[in-house]
């Protein structure tokens, strides 16, 4: 008959089971991709939501990726202005102002071996998803935000103050997040150096 036959048990000598060399090729692979997915799972923990841009809002933290930030071009005109009539929702950590007016709805970046009056020495960003916290817990963000600025030692050679720019509810709902802290000088444009660390 040739039809299907039933399996026949092993003869002396023979075993069903893989060479012992194949064996350990399976028991490595297992223990690889046991020792991958466990990688994987702490390196979640770690870096997981806490640190997604913009999650728990830290200093130096990203804005979100849907955010495009505009980059200063590589160097400075004749009079050192970098841009002009710049969005404060554009300025970069680093960022040196001329004529600086908080109030100003726009700006003229110059580089800062150019006489300027401020400098956007930090800078914090809450996520897309937060809360609108009200002015009292905005306030108090940029007075932490300012405290943990990292100056220069040329700092010390200007009478500085600090200020900060926090967004007001109207802006928080088009979508404006940051909280920015300045160094600046009572008058005039005497600072010629980088004071951001």
């Amino acid at each position: 008959m040739n039809g299907p036959s039933e399996p026949q048990p092993p003869g002396p000598g023979h075993s069903t089971l893989p060479p012992p060399s194949h064996r350990r090729a399976r028991l490595l692979a297992g223990v690889a991709a046991a020792a991958v997915v466990a990688l994987a799972v702490l390196l979640f923990a770690v870096n997981g939501p806490m640190n997604r841009p913009g999650s728990t809002g830290t200093a130096e933290t990203r804005p979100s990726p849907t955010r495009t930030v505009p980059t200063s071009p590589a160097s400075p005109d004749a009079k050192g202005v970098i841009r002009a009539n710049v969005s404060p929702l554009d300025f970069n950590k680093g960022d040196c102002m001329r004529d600086y007016d908080g109030k100003a709805p726009r700006a003229t970046l110059v580089s800062c071996t150019t006489p300027h009056s401020a400098q956007l020495v930090n800078t914090f960003y809450y996520g897309a998803d937060d809360s609108y916290p009200g002015p009292d817990s905005l306030k108090g963000k940029g007075q932490e935000v300012c405290r943990a600025a990292a100056l220069t030692d040329a700092a010390k050679d200007y009478d500085l103050r600090q200020v900060t720019a926090y967004p007001a509810e109207a802006t928080w709902q088009k979508g404006d997040r940051r909280v920015d802290c300045f160094v600046v000088v009572g008058a005039g444009d005497p600072i010629t150096r980088n004071l951001a660390r």
